[in-house]
Formats: structure tokens, C-alpha cells, sequence
């Protein structure tokens, strides 16, 4: 399995401030949630299964609310947000966009990739 990429931590680890639409939506997923988690703490005995009901319940907002964050592209990565050290040149490398990794003025051989340059 292959690892992450800069690309990856980028989309993962970005900021999306969320549209009027969104909200809505995170609203009523949250409250469709709390009423189920309601349901659960009175039909179900206190147990360990029935906090682990729970916890799942509130995964699964977390990931719901995640996955419309994320459909709408990142807006604010941390790169963009803080100065960097690292080059952040970006290149593809078949279908995979790439976002170097390492410290500004090194010469990567993506550098040559993009200029035709040898490395």
C-alpha cells in the first residue's frame, strides 16, 4: 500500500470554511445524530456496547461532516497559511500531482522533470 503524499496531508490537513449550504447541512446531520443518540441512551442498557453505539454514531458525523468539508477542495493549506522552509514546487508524475517535500534550493530531479533540465 503505497504511502501519503504532500498532496495528501495537504487535503487532509487543509482548512474549509464551511458555505451557508454546509452548514445547513452539518446542522441537520448533527441534530438527526442527536436524536438517534438519544434513542440509543433509552432503549439500550448502560454498557460497553452501548457507549461504543455512541462513539460510532458520533465517528460517523465527524466523517460525514469531513466528506462535504472535503468534496469542496482545500481553500487553506498549511503552507499557504505559514511561511515554509521546503520548496513546495509542484509537478505531476503520471496522473499523481507531487508537491516537493524538501528544503527550498535544492535541485530535484522533479526540477529537471518540469524544465527539461537534466538532474
Amino acid at each position: 500500500m503505497p504511502g501519503f503524499t504532500h498532496a495528501d496531508l495537504a487535503r487532509l490537513f487543509s482548512y474549509r470554511p464551511p458555505t451557508d449550504a454546509q452548514s445547513e447541512l452539518y446542522d441537520t446531520i448533527q441534530r438527526k445524530a442527536y436524536d438517534l443518540a438519544r434513542y440509543l441512551l433509552e432503549v439500550t442498557p448502560s454498557s460497553a456496547e452501548q457507549t461504543l453505539a455512541i462513539r460510532s454514531l458520533e465517528s460517523a458525523v465527524m466523517h460525514a461532516v469531513s466528506s462535504i468539508a472535503r468534496a469542496s477542495g482545500p481553500t487553506n493549506t498549511v503552507a499557504q497559511a505559514h511561511e515554509s522552509p521546503l520548496c513546495g514546487h509542484a509537478w505531476s508524475h503520471g496522473d499523481a500531482p507531487q508537491v516537493c517535500g524538501l528544503l527550498k534550493g535544492h535541485s530535484g530531479p522533479h526540477h529537471a522533470l518540469k524544465t527539461g533540465e537534466t538532474a
